[in-house]
């Protein structure tokens, strides 16, 4: 999980970390936005969500984008980092469950690359950023000659 074919390669751990600290920021950002929606509304969430942004092919070009401040992965990320993703997983879904509970649409925090997005854009982009890296990981273990068995091909958790 920690082998790197180079040195600036990532490694799987490298990746998992890097999708943990996804987590825990969306998780803020929805909790953020969540309370400033509950301040200043009791409406409750819209059964549908329009996405203001082309989605197309959206997993190919998350890959694309650098890394930004803060969400560099560790050069030390273990094995132990399933268990903090997972940490930060739950963390995230709670947050979810918030966010649905009063309508936060008219919230915004900007997404360095996407832009200004509500909280249920932020929900849809967790799975758009978190298939990108699934195939990320699979490129890995492919080019170390390991298997990637047991990886859904898109959404679920990393």
């Amino acid at each position: 999980m920690t082998a790197r074919l180079q040195e600036d390669d990532w490694s799987v751990a490298m990746v998992l970390d890097h999708l943990r600290q996804a987590d825990e920021a969306t998780a803020r950002i929805l909790t953020r936005l969540t309370r400033r929606a509950s301040a200043v509304s009791t409406a409750p969430a819209p059964s549908e969500v329009e996405i203001r942004y082309d989605i197309e092919g959206a997993p190919e070009k998350v890959m694309s984008y650098p890394v930004f401040v803060g969400m560099a992965p560790a050069e030390t990320a273990s094995e132990g980092c399933l268990d903090e993703l997972a940490a930060a997983r739950e963390m995230l879904e709670q947050a979810i469950m918030q966010a649905y509970t009063v309508d936060c649409s008219a919230q915004q925090f900007p997404h360095p690359v996407v832009g200004p997005m509500n909280p249920y854009e932020w929900i849809l982009f967790v799975g758009i950023h978190e298939t990108g890296h699934q195939g990320q990981i699979r490129g890995i273990l492919r080019r170390l000659g390991e298997p990637a068995g047991g990886m859904a091909p898109t959404g679920g958790t990393a």
